[in-house]
């Protein structure tokens, strides 16, 4: 947590996955292969809408638990494949964030 000049805090929350293919990809298996990326198989890919709701259900309630939160202004940030993952955000739950920041998104 960090504070402003305006003495309001910020709390900056963030995940990592070992093979984030799985949480920050969408189901479509073929693409992925295409890339030449390690061979996927079913299962491996696809499960960002669960990401991103355990994100709403979850880790959003806990974090205003235990810091001050602005709910009039949360963001989403993604690099890379979390930036890909915060477009599929902004399309599936606009609502859900008051900005989304993509940054270089592997969009493909």
């Amino acid at each position: 947590m960090t504070a402003s000049p305006t003495g309001a805090s910020r709390q900056v929350t963030g995940a990592s996955t070992t093979f984030r293919c799985r949480s920050a990809a969408g189901p479509d298996l073929d693409a992925l292969n295409a890339m030449g990326l390690p061979a996927l198989g079913d299962g491996d890919t696809g499960g960002l809408d669960d990401l991103l709701q355990i994100i709403e259900r979850e880790v959003k309630p806990l974090v205003r638990d235990i810091v001050p939160v602005d709910a009039d202004k949360e963001v989403l940030f993604g690099h890379s494949l979390g930036g890909m993952a915060v477009v599929h955000a902004a399309f599936v739950n606009p609502d859900a964030y008051d900005v989304f920041i993509a940054s270089n998104p592997s969009i493909w």
